[in-house]
């Protein structure tokens, strides 16, 4: 039996300004556990400027950059995704397939088409009510988790079973952010104001 550590995120909206202030966040509670980072979507925003003069790429760019394992590119589509995909580490998926994470002898599948053991979430019309938790169990095998908004859900739980022996709502917090992200976040900027010009578009 092998404990991993699950972290992930939802509805982060484009919040450039933020994002270097979570990274801080996710260093802090990645701990001594085998990591999976997950942003369940929501991570664009069609009134951001930089989303729209990237058709949707920023948000994830950057959180390639912060060290994210998978996110639900759910503001892109498969054409959008596919051609990212060729750019960062990050998977990059939509609700249609299942995403492998391997770690030494750890194999998990996510997505709401996985099989155990597996991390899903919800689609819409699906039935799961998580009440104030984060996350449900059904099957064995079988992890549910919410789409976290206006926290950093974190869970621990063992590997195959996934049944949760530790869960928690992580406040965001707007203390010491990371340089690096804060670099990312500007040179991303640069690229679209530059992409822009050569466009012949207004700059922003």
């Amino acid at each position: 039996m092998t404990e991993i550590q699950v972290l992930f995120t939802a509805n982060l909206q484009a919040d450039f300004e933020f994002m270097p202030y979570l990274a801080t966040i996710i260093r802090r509670e990645r701990g001594q556990f085998p990591t999976l980072l997950l942003d369940v979507g929501g991570a664009a925003s069609s009134d951001n400027w930089l989303c729209q003069a990237t058709e949707n790429r920023a948000p994830y760019i950057v959180l390639d950059a912060m060290g994210y394992t998978l996110a639900r590119a759910d503001a892109l589509d498969v054409g959008g995704i596919l051609g990212l995909r060729k750019t960062v580490n990050l998977f990059l998926t939509d609700d249609s397939i299942s995403y492998t994470w391997r770690y030494q002898d750890i194999e998990l599948h996510v997505g709401p088409v996985s099989v155990a053991p597996c991390i899903t979430w919800t689609l819409p019309g699906w039935e799961v009510d998580f009440g104030n938790e984060i996350y449900q169990q059904h099957d064995e095998g079988v992890l549910w988790i919410a789409e976290p908004d206006g926290y950093l859900g974190k869970i621990i739980a063992d590997y195959p079973a996934m049944m949760v022996t530790r869960a928690e709502k992580i406040p965001f917090v707007r203390k010491q952010p990371d340089p690096s992200i804060v670099e990312m976040v500007k040179f991303v900027e640069w690229e679209a104001r530059a992409y822009l010009k050569r466009g012949g578009k207004d700059n922003a």
